[in-house]
């Protein structure tokens, strides 16, 4: 998860992220996102 903040606070879309950082797909690595943060990657960059 930490690579992934990294990755969406330079920008990259988080169906790029989520598939750089080993997800097989944008929607399981949301659930865990918000599983980690309590937020979606969206909330929680703003």
């Amino acid at each position: 998860m930490l690579a992934a903040l990294e990755l969406l606070a330079y920008g990259e879309a988080v169906t790029n992220v989520a598939l750089d950082v080993g997800y097989e797909s944008a929607s399981s690595f949301v659930v865990a996102f918000r599983e980690t943060f309590g937020t979606t990657p969206a909330r929680f960059f703003k």
